[in-house]
């Protein structure tokens, strides 16, 4: 039986979500006026974004980027909350439009920054100096682009940016994907993330890991592998203390196609990354189409894969993600490419069969909508199928997530009386 969402996310769900995706944009798009002045005077004046509100769904969803859909959920945001960072939200949602559709504009489509500072341009390569509030940025041919402040005017050709100590460097990962390394974003928070600032011989390592760890995904499951494809384009590195032995990877629910990658990794330790992360991009990537867990509040429940207590959502998440790698290992142990590490991937396996057993029993029907009861059935029937080959549907739990429990109760002392006693603890 296959993951749920990669069922959701056939053809039919992916036009489903783009649908909701152009929905959203169009929305935000023609309620600019919720905004503050000087942002819904910069986004009237900017004639890119005037040309891309004339755009089809399809042609949006053709060369919208990651970052274009994420700042489409800022300006979202950013009209229903007045507190939300609005000048720095409109020059990124502007900046990624003309990044994202620059090569469908006409020579002289412009927009005009809402907000100081420099400007990244990620797929065009390009990050301006610091401009004005009220700078132009501009298509001056289809190689070069002209940014205007203040009366003086600067060429930039595209085709020589990788060379200039402004560019925003970045390395293929082979289908179309890039791995980052000086590219600013604006996270939710309106705070500024920078990726892990990698030399050329560590990015150029961390790109060939990545797309070895990708072909081994290919040999264990090619299905998988084309999914991974079609939905990440984006990767950054992000600094790790102590970086030879410990490995962090995160997404964002509303970056959708982009990964956040630990600076260095063991092999099989990034492996498992890309599948864990992918697997967090295609459930938010579902649930664009419909919700699948309540909003409750105050509810927290434990998870067998954290040291703090969850909302629903985390502990859905964690079992979404984490059944989907319970297949990934299954399909590992049956590769060939693999053979020299089936032990690693069986005991992987075995110990995610009984995370999912706890974390499942932790996460009642009540919290889901009835498209998170629909896929949660499934995934139940996913686990209990692995438990039965493995042979530890009827054994009990480990001592070592017995003792992540007892972990659990003395550094969660007020959250403790409020969950449920995993079976078998």
């Amino acid at each position: 039986m296959p993951m749920p969402a990669g069922v959701i996310l056939d053809a039919g769900g992916w036009d489903e979500v783009s649908r909701s995706l152009a929905l959203r944009f169009f929305v935000s798009a023609d309620a600019i006026e919720l905004l503050p002045p000087l942002e819904h005077r910069a986004i009237q004046e900017s004639t890119a974004f005037t040309h891309i509100k004339g755009l089809s769904a399809s042609q949006l969803l053709a060369s919208g980027t990651s970052p274009f859909w994420y700042f489409v959920y800022q300006l979202y945001r950013a009209q229903q909350a007045p507190g939300a960072p609005a000048a720095t939200i409109a020059t990124g949602l502007l900046a990624n439009s003309f990044d994202a559709f620059f090569t469908q504009f006409p020579v002289g489509a412009s927009i005009t920054c809402a907000s100081a500072g420099p400007v990244s341009l990620p797929t065009l390569g390009v990050r301006t100096d610091w401009v004005s509030t009220g700078a132009t940025i501009g298509k001056k041919s289809a190689d070069s682009i002209e940014v205007t402040d203040g009366g003086y005017s600067t060429s930039i050709e595209l085709a020589s940016t990788l060379a200039e100590k402004n560019s925003i460097q970045f390395l293929s990962v082979g289908g179309g994907a890039r791995l980052y390394t000086s590219l600013d974003l604006v996270l939710e928070s309106g705070a500024m993330f920078t990726p892990c600032a990698l030399g050329s011989v560590d990015a150029e390592r961390l790109a060939g890991q990545i797309m070895a760890a990708l072909g081994l995904v290919r040999c264990a499951d090619p299905d998988l592998f084309r999914r991974i494809r079609k939905t990440i384009k984006w990767y950054f590195p992000v600094e790790t203390p102590n970086k030879a032995n410990v490995h962090n990877s995160l997404s964002i629910a509303t970056f959708h196609g982009a990964i956040f990658l630990s600076e260095s990794y063991r092999y099989m330790a990034l492996l498992e990354a890309l599948v864990h992360e992918y697997y967090h991009n295609e459930l938010w990537l579902a649930m664009v189409i419909a919700p699948h867990v309540r909003q409750v509040e105050d509810a927290v429940l434990y998870s067998p894969w954290r040291p703090d207590p969850r909302p629903p959502l985390g502990v859905y998440h964690g079992i979404y993600v984490f059944t989907g790698l319970l297949e990934f290992f299954a399909a590992c142990e049956r590769s060939l490419a693999l053979e020299d590490s089936v032990r690693h991937f069986t005991s992987r396996r075995r110990d995610v069969y009984f995370q999912l057993r706890t974390a499942l029993d932790q996460l009642p029907g009540t919290y889901l909508d009835e498209a998170g009861q629909e896929c949660l059935d499934v995934l139940r029937t996913i686990v209990r199928r692995h438990g039965i080959e493995l042979g530890l549907e009827d054994e009990e739990l480990p001592q070592k997530q017995k003792a992540h429990w007892r972990d659990w109760l003395r550094q969660n002392v007020a959250a403790g009386g409020s969950v449920p006693v995993p079976v078998g603890v």
